[in-house]
């Protein structure tokens, strides 16, 4: 059961997919069975999920690498992840980091502290700038 290997580039219509390590979680052997796609190296993944749900053969394989823009907008860590709040709060490419942090973590119980997250910091840079537009206009 070989595979197709997808890599994620840059490309816009990048699909990012979790790989689920049973061992790493300490859940049962045969938790994921029937739930995700196994890729030929025996671990369960959510690529190719249109076609695991139709019951074909799902023939991609969901590889770990390493940050697929290799720049700045990521939360690997504080710094990286400083810039990201930083994007998200400029406006011009937040969606392209919420779509990111989706995508990342594609269970469903994840999804919406995520929005919340994101509702939680625009709002509050609403207010920053509201208040930082009245000072400067009452002066």
């Amino acid at each position: 059961y070989g595979g197709e290997l997808i890599s994620v580039g840059m490309n816009p219509s990048e699909r990012l997919c979790k790989r689920f390590n049973e061992t790493a979680l300490g859940v049962a052997n045969g938790t994921y069975e029937g739930v995700w796609p196994r890729g030929p190296d025996g671990v369960y993944h959510s690529c190719g999920m249109a076609e695991f749900e139709l019951g074909l053969p799902v023939y991609q394989q969901c590889v770990d690498m390493e940050n697929p823009r290799s720049t700045f907008s990521h939360f690997d860590h504080v710094g990286g992840a400083m810039l990201a709040v930083t994007q998200v709060s400029a406006m011009d490419v937040s969606y392209q980091v919420l779509w990111q942090s989706l995508e990342s973590e594609p269970t469903f119980y994840t999804t919406p502290l995520t929005f919340l997250f994101y509702m939680v910091i625009t709002t509050f840079n609403t207010f920053l700038l509201l208040g930082l537009f009245v000072a400067v206009v009452t002066g």
